[in-house]
């Protein structure tokens, strides 16, 4: 059973739009509505034209996660708008269950962002994903990471949105790639973001059968997860292993030399 609120005794029929129609734009004044929740367990319900609002303002936003432990909010941010800041100031910030939320001043500083990668702070791979309500973080025992790969010697009528996508889904699910793939490509190169399952042989190379005439295309990978043979996770090297103990073991220096250069030992 739904419930409503009342103020004063009397019940409010405020509307979302009448409520953004009349807010001031700063500072942000904020009004009573009156909620709708169930009687009988007090959960809230939330409208659909104010979640939608809400997605609006956050579509140009991407999700980030550094596969390994990531750096710092204000080392990510300086790198980042070294690489990312020339059309204005990028805002990072942390979100839910370590992951990072970034903001662009424009669209094409998103689109940059999200499709020329890989990209990497501090030597640690950063993925990142434009954000949606549902996203959760990769588990550390994920081996399927989408990353950037780089195809060689693709024929030249295999450089289109349909050829590209055939190819990269020789190594795994195609996601994008770096460019516009209806324009002309210049050389015989396309990178690809490519989800790979990790748990399988990576492919050095694809050899292709165009009419009758075999065709080899080289294939590089912009990064490769690490795997902890101690925890069994990927993400990083057994030696930086979150779970590994650090023992310290006090060991008693021994006694400077004499001017002869021998040690002296007294006897007992």
């Amino acid at each position: 059973m739904k419930s409503r609120t009342q103020n004063s005794g009397a019940a409010s029929t405020t509307s979302w739009a009448k409520v953004l129609s009349s807010a001031p734009k700063a500072p942000q004044t904020l009004k009573f509505v009156e909620p709708v929740f169930d009687a009988t367990t007090h959960v809230i319900s939330i409208p659909p034209e104010l979640l939608a609002i809400g997605r609006k303002k956050y579509s140009m936003c991407l999700i980030g996660q550094f596969i390994g432990n990531a750096p710092k909010v204000g080392f990510i941010h300086a790198v980042l708008n070294k690489l990312w800041g020339r059309d204005g100031e990028n805002v990072v910030s942390t979100y839910k269950d370590g992951l990072f939320l970034f903001q662009f001043p424009n669209d094409s500083t998103y689109f940059r962002a999200l499709y020329r990668g890989p990209w990497h702070v501090g030597g640690i791979p950063l993925i990142l994903w434009p954000w949606h309500s549902s996203i959760k973080k990769l588990d550390s025992s994920t081996i399927v990471y989408p990353i950037w790969v780089q195809l060689r010697n693709v024929p030249l009528e295999l450089l289109t949105e349909e050829g590209l996508s055939y190819l990269a889904s020789n190594l795994g699910t195609p996601l994008h790639s770096d460019q516009d793939c209806s324009r002309l490509f210049r050389g015989d190169r396309a990178n690809v973001c490519v989800e790979i399952d990790f748990s399988k042989p990576l492919q050095q190379e694809l050899i292709v059968d165009i009419n009758g005439e075999k065709a080899e295309i080289a294939i590089s990978y912009s990064w490769k997860p690490q795997f902890c043979d101690g925890c069994k996770s990927w993400g990083h090297h057994v030696l930086a292993c979150p779970s590994k103990r650090i023992t310290t073991q006090w060991i008693q220096k021994a006694k400077p030399p004499t001017k002869s250069g021998f040690f002296s030992q007294k006897s007992r």
